[in-house]
């Protein structure tokens, strides 16, 4: 199994909601193929995001069940201003917020992030689908991504 390579372009306002890259064990994409590694099967195993643009603000990769580590500082949070270009209280608005205080890679042109969607259990043949794998593309703030 084998995914082709998916080019996006973020203008302002523009994100990406949180997801997984992994098909859920039982899905019905092909009702034939085995999507539980624990029991044999494949599924997608990584992601690489390589940044074509800098982005002045917003943009991130933001890791929704990953806290940042304890030491490692976040850009400012969002201020009111940029909340506003959003609708009240809407989904946008919410995930500029988490963009701000969860684990989040910010883009630099020429820079590349790796994560894997599965995790080892030391078996090199059997291993787990990772919840922690969940993020998503924030709201570009200013600028392009």
């Amino acid at each position: 199994m084998a995914d082709g390579l998916q080019l996006l372009r973020y203008q302002q306002k523009q994100a990406y909601i949180p997801h997984n890259d992994y098909f859920e064990v039982g899905s019905t994409v092909n009702s034939e193929w085995n999507f539980n590694p624990k029991t044999g099967g494949s599924n997608r195993f990584a992601t690489v995001f390589m940044y074509l643009s800098n982005v002045t603000r917003g943009g991130q990769t933001v890791f929704v069940r990953a806290n940042m580590p304890e030491g490692v500082g976040h850009a400012p949070p969002p201020s009111e201003a940029e909340l506003a270009i959003f609708p009240q209280d809407s989904w946008e608005q919410k995930m500029t917020k988490q963009c701000f205080s969860k684990l989040a890679s910010y883009p630099q042109k020429a820079h590349a992030v790796l994560f894997y969607s599965q995790k080892g259990n030391g078996n090199i043949y059997i291993s787990e689908l990772d919840p922690m794998a969940e993020h998503g593309g924030c709201p570009v703030l200013e600028g392009t991504k």
